[in-house]
């Protein structure tokens, strides 16, 4: 079934993509605007947390702006306390001018963006961890409690939750953050990792509830953590230490 949205304050829209993450979806529409409806705990929806909304409703940023031009729109999937981390909750998104934006559910970085507080229902740019806008997405794909975008450099970067309290890490497969818990923004040098060296031809990345895949130029597909339940297919798993689990070729 085509859903029709519809906006209030004008015509009636056909949406163009769509995407769907716990109990919330979103879709781009025929303008390039983003609207949302479901479930609204995190203010991915609406500014008013913890509501249901029957019908879409278009997002706006802090001073009242639509988000204009977008390309992609992902919402993260994720239950109440799955692995030990409360996951989904929020929203990623790309405009046509290649900056991606996140919205929702703001703890532990998983948004990227500058000073969110714990939630943030106004969409907002993803930053470096040095301040600097993330330039050039490509792709982005909310994650459970993390998120991961792929850029016009062929690389990826990934930031929010790295280690679960159930004891799974490397959820951000960068090694030198095994030492924290989580990453409140990508870092400008540090892009995924496998275990040979910088993954690189990166065009599409998909962050699952604790575990990503990315696919590159050539056709072949990486993934990392949790290999359970043929979630992350590897040829010879030989990791490159007990606690990072690198990214390696699915079959």
């Amino acid at each position: 079934m085509l859903l029709l949205l519809a906006s209030p304050a004008t015509h009636a829209m056909r949406p163009v993509t769509i995407d769907s993450g716990g109990d919330t979806s979103c879709g781009i529409v025929d303008n390039g605007h983003i609207a949302c409806w479901g479930g609204n705990r995190h203010g991915i929806v609406t500014r008013v947390y913890g509501t249901y909304a029957d019908s879409p409703r278009i997002i706006r940023t802090s001073d009242a702006r639509t988000l204009r031009a977008m390309t992609q729109v992902s919402v993260s999937p994720g239950n109440p306390a799955q692995n030990g981390v409360d996951q989904g909750g929020h929203a990623c998104a790309i405009d046509s001018g290649r900056q991606a934006w996140c919205w929702g559910r703001a703890d532990k970085g998983r948004l990227g963006t500058i000073d969110p507080g714990p939630s943030s229902g106004y969409p907002a740019r993803v930053h470096f961890d040095d301040g600097s806008p993330m330039p050039g997405a490509l792709s982005i794909s909310a994650g459970g409690a993390h998120t991961c975008a792929a850029l016009y450099t062929g690389r990826v970067h990934c930031w929010g939750v790295n280690r679960l309290p159930n004891g799974i890490e490397g959820l951000l497969a960068q090694d030198e953050t095994q030492a924290a818990a989580h990453q409140d923004h990508p870092r400008a040098g540090f892009p995924v990792r496998t275990a040979t060296g910088v993954l690189e031809g990166v065009v599409a990345v998909a962050a699952g509830r604790a575990h990503a895949c990315a696919l590159t130029l050539d056709g072949s597909v990486y993934c990392y953590r949790v290999p359970i339940r043929g979630v992350t297919v590897v040829i010879a798993p030989t990791w490159a230490s007990a606690s990072v689990n690198w990214p390696r070729l699915a079959s």
